[in-house]
């Protein structure tokens, strides 16, 4: 009767699956007695049921009462009891209850390597979730150990082209991600889109979620077809679970910091607009919704909208401190936001308020030799520049440009532009010799604005004959550039 409980539950009739596994275990609970080892079974069962139906209090009762059965009744090493651990570790970790639920997880783990063995399936899942949980948790590197047990297993006792591989390929690949390992990142999940191709529908989750991940990657990379994989991975979860649903919501965020880093505003606002509307429709307080408000700021101020963009990131902001706390890096990165908007609306003071703010809370977490604590330090360096504090401005932006320069690499934009603005700096103090020296840093980390011509600030090199030769090469790349 557990057996046909779980394929009614599986087809989601979920009323008709309690009925047949309730009466499962009344029969067997009078005919074998309460502590019956096949009792645990019905249990455990009903726990999977309440489970999917959000039931998750009367899913770990059920769980506990099997797990104490079985723990009474069985070898301690009956892989039946790792399958009750599994259970509610998979229950702790739904809540984001990591701690709670790695000794469930370990438990698990031990069993299975005890009694089946270094190549069992089963072996593999117990790894998986570790995976799962270290992943969740922020340890990146001690997932990824996990999971490439996990595929090594799967890879051997499994057809190599088996969904689960494809599965554990894209879990690897996230750990890879968040590593920074992004070639092997990119590897993973392509190898997994092969997989799916050859064995899933078309249209599965498994593919769309595959996708999504792919084209976060690619944003970062720059490689512009991550758009392509981000609109397939929305397509995709619409036909599945509709237009209102939150992992829509998700891909449609993807798309949007797509188009925004290829430079398509109004097409990353309107799919930022689309993710709000959803997160929107369950009310109150959402870090998703909080995060895609924060992303709806940086489009508008592509499209040069800076009092739209003030008041969703005052929105965004306001969430994001009742939702994880005011020394929160979020809470960092929206006061940087809300800063810089204000400061190039000409509201100093506000500007300065929150810059300040944002840099406490960075040098505070991250120290004061990383990147986001010197990029706060340049934004307070330009709002001083602005109101014509030279000599502070100019202190605050060699500090950062000393951070900026040990920690990006050449090219980065936020380098570029820290020795341009330090070049004015110096030019406005009249030290030349300075001013064409980070000048030259800048070019040298790809200037391209024919703005440069007629930057007034840089009016005491006019005739310079370095100046003129930087110059001529950056008016040479910006037309190459067709600006």
């Amino acid at each position: 009767m557990d057996d046909l409980g779980g394929l009614l539950r599986r087809a989601g009739n979920y009323d008709a699956a309690y009925t047949v596994l309730t009466r499962a275990l009344t029969i067997r609970g009078r005919e074998m007695g309460p502590d019956h080892p096949d009792v645990a079974q019905s249990l455990n069962s009903l726990g999977n049921l309440f489970w999917e139906m959000g039931r998750t209090e009367e899913a770990e009762d059920r769980y506990q009462r099997a797990l104490r059965i079985r723990e009474t009744r069985l070898d301690p090493l009956d892989p039946e009891i790792a399958v009750t651990l599994n259970n509610l570790g998979g229950l702790r970790l739904e809540a984001a209850d990591y701690m709670g639920a790695r000794p469930y997880f370990e438990r698990a783990l031990a069993i299975r390597e005890a009694s089946l063995g270094e190549n069992h399936p089963d072996l593999a899942f117990s790894l998986e979730n570790l995976g799962s949980l270290h992943w969740q948790s922020g340890d990146a590197a001690r997932a990824r150990t996990y999971y490439e047990r996990c595929l090594q297993i799967r890879e051997k006792v499994l057809d190599a082209d088996h969904p689960l591989v494809g599965q554990t390929l894209n879990n690897l690949g996230l750990t890879l991600d968040d590593l920074g390992e992004y070639a092997a990142a990119r590897a993973a999940y392509e190898r997994a889109l092969e997989i799916y191709a050859k064995k899933l529908d078309p249209d599965h989750s498994h593919i769309a979620d595959t996708l999504n991940n792919l084209a976060n990657l690619k944003v970062v990379l720059g490689d512009p077809s991550g758009l392509a994989d981000a609109e397939r991975a929305v397509a995709i979860r619409e036909k599945i679970f509709g237009p209102d649903d939150p992992a829509v919501a998700e891909a449609l965020t993807t798309a949007g910091v797509a188009m925004m880093t290829a430079g398509d505003y109004a097409g990353a606002r309107e799919r930022f607009e689309r993710a709000i509307a959803i997160a929107e429709v369950g009310g109150g307080d959402r870090l998703d919704l909080a995060n895609n408000l924060a992303n709806l700021v940086l489009a508008l101020s592509g499209l040069n909208d800076y009092e739209g963009a003030r008041g969703h990131l005052e929105r965004a902001l306001a969430m994001r401190e009742r939702l994880l706390g005011t020394n929160h890096l979020l809470v960092a990165d929206s006061c940087y936001n809300l800063g810089a908007i204000t400061r190039d609306l000409g509201d100093f003071a506000a500007g300065r308020r929150y810059l300040e703010r944002s840099l406490a809370i960075r040098e505070a977490a991250l120290g004061p030799d990383d990147v986001a604590t010197a990029n706060s330090m340049a934004a307070i360096g330009l709002l001083l520049y602005y109101e014509g504090k030279v000599d502070e401005a100019r202190d605050l932006y060699t500090r950062a440009l000393e951070v900026q320069r040990r920690k990006l690499p050449t090219g980065n934009p936020n380098l570029m532009e820290s020795c341009y603005n330090l070049a004015c700096l110096h030019a406005v103090a009249g030290d030349t010799e300075q001013a064409l020296r980070h000048l030259r840093l800048a070019v040298d980390n790809g200037l391209a604005s024919p703005y440069v011509a007629e930057d007034g600030d840089l009016a005491a090199l006019h005739g310079n004959p370095e100046f003129n030769q930087l110059l001529e090469r950056i008016l040479a790349r910006a037309n190459a550039a067709g600006q």
